[in-house]
């Protein structure tokens, strides 16, 4: 995404790449919600604007501090053939709290892969400590995320005097957790640096303001959730009859989206649909009961293939031993 405020400035919300996506899953349909989310990731590396100056990964590109080894070498080569294809472009990549090793003894991914891009000369990966980068003329302040650091902390000692035209980093735009929260952007310090603050993490954007500065939340790369997609981008929610009824019109309709169904009480749960998940809700006679076992969950077929997925028994073998049950 670009933002106005940032001409020549790609951003990345978090791509939390390498998430679980098994819920209500079809078997058939194992790794497509994978595979948009790395193309996704991919795309946005790739194919950015002639005028783009800064390329900027907002935080947790990983969804856990260890993922597949196959995982991080195809992240590697996609950075590296980014900053290769696009030598005036400065990648920036910031780690955020999914990323980081609870720890301290054992790397993670995210270090892993620090240290396979260290060489690159318009790569940078921020760890540990702010980093400061010009680019086009101007100087943007890059914060990471730091077991154990309060926000403030971090960004305790920038240089005064010298704003920069934007500050990147991954807070919380909200103390949800009173004094234990010590990830809440640091509005006072940072207002006193720049105009401009940019914040992965939250996983709906979102635009603020805190006096004359601009608060940018860019929101995930993707939804991962009914509850981060308000505007149905992949997750939808619909009635029963309301399924049926666009199923008879476009069989495919629902192909490339999580679909949760709403179910009366007197109604019965829908299978077949080809998506890329489906569950469902009750409705109660006052609204939707807040539930969050789906009844998808107890499909045995459902639990069987995924077991047989998660041990590498191929699609064909393992069709063939659910038939011998």
């Amino acid at each position: 995404m670009q933002h106005p405020q940032l001409p020549g400035v790609v951003l990345l919300g978090d791509p939390h790449l390498g998430k679980a996506f098994k819920t209500g899953t079809p078997p058939h349909r194992m790794g497509d919600r994978d595979k948009i989310q790395f193309d996704t990731f991919k795309q946005s590396l790739l194919t950015i604007p002639d005028n783009t100056h800064l390329h900027v990964c907002m935080g947790d590109l990983f969804d856990r501090p260890h993922v597949p080894e196959s995982l991080v070498l195809r992240v590697y080569r996609t950075y590296k053939q980014a900053c290769a294809g696009h030598p005036d472009t400065t990648f920036v990549l910031i780690e955020g709290n999914h990323d980081a090793s609870r720890d301290a003894s054992k790397a993670s991914s995210f270090d892993v892969l620090a240290h396979l891009l260290d060489g690159i000369p318009n790569m940078v990966v921020v760890q540990t400590d702010p980093q400061i980068v010009a680019s086009a003329g101007q100087e943007y302040l890059f914060v990471p995320w730091v077991l154990g650091k309060d926000a403030e902390e971090v960004v305790a000692h920038l240089p005064s005097g010298c704003p920069f035209a934007a500050v990147f980093g991954h807070w919380d735009l909200d103390n949800f957790k009173g004094a234990e929260d010590l990830n809440v952007l640091p509005y006072e310090t940072l207002s006193k640096v720049t105009d401009v603050v940019v914040t992965g993490h939250i996983h709906i954007a979102e635009n603020r303001t805190y006096g004359d500065m601009l608060v940018i939340g860019t929101g995930s790369m993707l939804p991962c959730s009914h509850a981060e997609d308000p505007l149905e981008e992949l997750y939808v929610t619909r009635s029963r009859k309301t399924v049926l009824a666009a199923l008879e019109e476009k069989p495919d309709v629902y192909f490339n989206h999580h679909l949760r169904v709403e179910l009366e009480p007197h109604e019965d749960p829908l299978a077949g649909i080809d998506c890329l998940s489906l569950t469902h809700k009750r409705v109660a006679a006052e609204g939707l009961e807040d539930v969050t076992t789906q009844v998808d969950d107890f499909d045995l077929k459902t639990i069987f293939f995924d077991v047989m997925a998660e041990e590498g028994v191929t699609p064909d073998l393992t069709d063939e031993l659910w038939k011998q049950l």
